[in-house]
């Protein structure tokens, strides 16, 4: 079961009460379950959940037995691959984290430590440790620490030693399209903002991404 809860949260279904809460954890009568996830907000965090939904979506209808929409199983191609990369990313970042000073002054984990929660050998951990320290590992990085102050810890994928600093204006409003999660019609799009910000689902994607620059032109004018 996830950590990634503080307090009692609840989903609420119409005409249904949950049989029994467990943490994040609801059951219902009709059999299914729910997991609610919460978080404080990136624009990552918020993609991962997404996907996941997705990918759950496509594991219950592969169990069942039922016919998969073309447009279902496209979904959930596309979102498993998107989940793996950046599941990736974010891995590579713990095992950073993992040989970087904790509040002690000490490495958080010892070579052997991370060996066995990755199941690797510690030196295999260790030279994988070296190779993304070095700006080898995953393209997807700097969708993980964008504008955070991880960003500028370790070389970029091309070598550089850091990305170089964004304008304050860049860093309050970048706008990205994303699919819309647990969309009632299939194929709906948004865009939302680093600020938050959060435009009309669209099933058309240029004219999402229109609505997002003109959010950062108005919002930096």
């Amino acid at each position: 079961m996830g950590t990634n809860h503080s307090g009692q949260f609840t989903v609420e279904r119409a005409g249904m009460l949950h049989h029994s809460i467990d943490g994040p954890t609801s059951w219902w009568p009709d059999g299914t379950t729910s997991y609610l996830l919460h978080f404080a907000g990136p624009r990552s965090s918020w993609q991962v959940a997404d996907e996941t939904d997705t990918v759950l979506t496509a594991v219950d209808t592969l169990n069942s037995g039922e016919e998969m929409s073309k447009q279902a199983l496209q979904n959930a191609l596309r979102d498993t691959r998107r989940l793996l990369s950046h599941i990736n990313a974010i891995e590579e970042e713990l095992l950073l984290y993992s040989r970087e000073a904790g509040p002690n002054g000490k490495v958080r984990l010892s070579w052997r430590e991370i060996g066995d929660e990755m199941g690797l050998h510690f030196t295999s951990a260790r030279d994988r440790h070296t190779r993304v320290a070095s700006g080898k590992g995953s393209s997807q990085r700097n969708w993980l620490v964008q504008r955070t102050r991880r960003e500028h810890m370790y070389p970029t994928t091309d070598g550089r030693p850091a990305v170089p600093p964004q304008s304050d204006a860049e860093r309050a409003h970048s706008t990205e399209v994303c699919d819309v999660p647990a969309a009632a019609r299939e194929g709906l799009v948004v865009a939302l903002c680093s600020c938050g910000w959060r435009g009309t689902p669209s099933t058309n994607a240029d004219r999402a991404r229109r609505d997002g620059k003109e959010h950062e032109d108005g919002a930096d004018s």
